[in-house]
């Protein structure tokens, strides 16, 4: 990967799929495994763009470098993404120990693109210290990115009265630090008392026996990132002391074999469903056994997959 054009053109080649893109993936493995991978998730509008961002100055301060790709929801009509967050960083472009990259979300579930492990793959061979994963938002449903970073960190803020219940929901398993952005805002105090109380329920479950840290922050204005950073710095020594830092890539890359399988079958259901859109709209037309209809698509979907095997 000579310069940061190459990367780019690697990258969108690896959003669209392309076959060659995943081979050169599978050849770059050998080198990564030494990257910090961290997700940053979160409701939207809680700010987890602007806290991505203070945490870039840190890292950079600190003479590290990062890599960041952010999930941008998906227009409707063009399945393109908005690229509003990489809009609130405009201040770190012309770093060259910086890279920002959007990722359109294609309406994948866990609020992850289904490709975006291979870019995370492709900047820890690039040499980044760090490689930030910023989820798209969507909520309870983002756990997938437990399973390909080292560190999750979940944005929380006062002014959202569901977090919690979507703490309760599954986001306080996956979480390694709380911050809880926005903290002058009123109701901070009782926020960061409760999740104390949610919290300590998973230090007893905690296998890796890492401590849940919460953080106050207000990152518009920078204060508490550096805390943040920090402890960032802090679970990655944690990681490696125990031993399981490379536990973490090798669950990654598991996770990573699991939603590349997954993205070619579904490709492979949705042009199957587009070839046979007119036979499909005269059988329902004409009324269709629902099962039968479902078998010969399904054989339909085999026969394309052993195609592909076989090519």
């Amino acid at each position: 990967m000579n310069n940061i054009y190459e990367l780019s053109r690697l990258i969108t080649a690896i959003e669209r799929g392309e076959e060659e893109a995943f081979q050169t993936v599978s050849d770059s493995l050998g080198l990564g495994g030494k990257a910090h991978t961290i997700g940053i998730t979160g409701s939207a509008g809680v700010g987890k763009s602007t806290l991505v961002s203070a945490l870039i100055k840190h890292i950079r301060q600190s003479g590290k470098t990062v890599g960041v790709l952010l999930i941008d929801p998906s227009s409707a009509l063009s399945g393109g993404a908005f690229l509003g967050d990489r809009a609130l960083m405009k201040e770190h472009a012309l770093d060259p120990g910086v890279f920002i990259r959007s990722f359109a979300s294609r309406g994948a579930k866990g609020g992850l693109n289904r490709n975006v492990w291979a870019a995370l793959e492709i900047m820890d061979a690039r040499g980044y210290d760090y490689v930030i994963v910023e989820t798209l938002g969507a909520g309870q449903d983002e756990v997938d990115i437990f399973q390909l970073v080292h560190t999750v960190i979940v944005v929380l803020t006062p002014a959202c009265g569901n977090d919690l219940q979507l703490l309760k929901a599954g986001l306080c398993e996956i979480g390694h630090l709380f911050v809880i952005n926005k903290s002058d805002l009123p109701g901070a105090d009782i926020m960061e008392a409760n999740l104390h109380g949610v919290l300590s329920f998973k230090i007893e479950q905690d296998r890796e026996k890492w401590e849940p840290k919460v953080i106050r922050t207000e990152a518009f204005k920078g204060k508490g990132v550096e805390e943040v950073y920090k402890s960032i710095v802090e679970r990655g020594e944690f990681l490696k002391r125990q031993g399981i830092f490379q536990q973490c890539v090798f669950e990654r890359r598991k996770k990573a074999l699991q939603m590349f399988t997954e993205e070619v079958i579904h490709r492979i259901i949705i042009n199957t469903f587009e070839r046979k859109s007119q036979e499909i709209k005269e059988k329902i037309k004409n009324g269709f056994d629902f099962k039968k209809a479902f078998k010969e698509l399904t054989k339909d979907i085999c026969l394309e997959i052993k195609k592909m095997l076989d090519s």
